[in-house]
């Protein structure tokens, strides 16, 4: 996980991420992962009654 976070060398609450994402057009998902962490992966989509509801970050992705 070491290689997917850095803190910034400013310091303070930024960190920076080595992020995996793509778009399933099946499920109308976009997943997200830290590669190397073993254990992140999430999905957000479009659907408002969903957990991982974020119809904005979905049409930004797809340009709409």
């Amino acid at each position: 996980m070491v290689d997917d976070i850095r803190k910034s060398e400013k310091g303070g609450n930024t960190a920076y991420l080595s992020v995996g994402a793509w778009y399933n057009a099946e499920t109308g998902h976009i997943h997200l992962t830290l590669p190397h962490s073993g254990w992140f992966h999430t999905t957000v989509n479009a659907d408002e009654e969903a957990s991982g509801a974020t119809p904005t970050c979905l049409e930004n992705w797809l340009g709409h």
